[in-house]
Formats: structure tokens, C-alpha cells, sequence
């Protein structure tokens, strides 16, 4: 898989973890840690100006996300670290058809 490859799955799944916490919120939310382990990812959300033309809907739709929940922090974590969400994504890059949540 290409660098955009993994990276476009790091910012799906990042989507749907905020539309996630959205729907499970039925508390106020005191905000929301997120820890990709794409260092590239979390780059992208610190300084948007290095954010590609190429994922700009996509990043649209999590500013929207994150603007609805409020406080939300991310920070790297090492793939070592992370090994459920590192073997979910790789099951999402492998997927022709989306995982749908309902």
C-alpha cells in the first residue's frame, strides 16, 4: 500500500471514531483523545496547511466532527503501542466494502 493509502484509512477511521463518540455521547462530553499512529495524520490536524488537496472533503467532514464535539487532542502513538487499532486498519485497507456502524 501507498503512503495515501494508509493515511486516507488513518483519517476514515479517525472519521468514524468521531461519528462514533457522537452517537455513544448521551453525557457532555469533557473531550476526546484520539492517537493515530500516523505521525503524518496527527500533522495534519496540528497544522492544517500541510493538510493535501486530495483529502480535503474528508478533512472537512472531521473538522464538522470535531467542531460538534467540542475538546479534541491528538497525539501520536507508536504502532507497537497500538496493536488492535494498528490490525483494524489493516483489515479497513483490505475491506471492498466499508464497514457500516448503525
Amino acid at each position: 500500500a501507498n503512503t495515501f493509502d494508509v493515511c486516507e484509512a488513518e483519517l476514515r477511521a479517525i472519521k468514524l471514531a468521531l461519528e462514533l463518540f457522537l452517537k455513544a455521547s448521551k453525557f457532555e462530553s469533557h473531550g476526546l483523545l484520539i492517537e493515530p499512529d500516523s505521525s503524518t495524520a496527527v500533522l495534519w490536524f496540528i497544522d492544517a496547511s500541510k493538510q493535501p488537496w486530495k483529502f480535503w472533503e474528508l478533512f472537512k467532514l472531521i473538522d464538522n466532527l470535531v467542531e460538534k464535539i467540542g475538546e479534541v487532542t491528538f497525539t501520536n502513538i507508536f504502532r507497537e503501542a497500538n496493536g488492535l487499532a494498528n490490525a483494524l486498519s489493516k483489515v479497513g485497507l483490505s475491506r471492498h466494502v466499508p464497514l457500516v456502524v448503525s
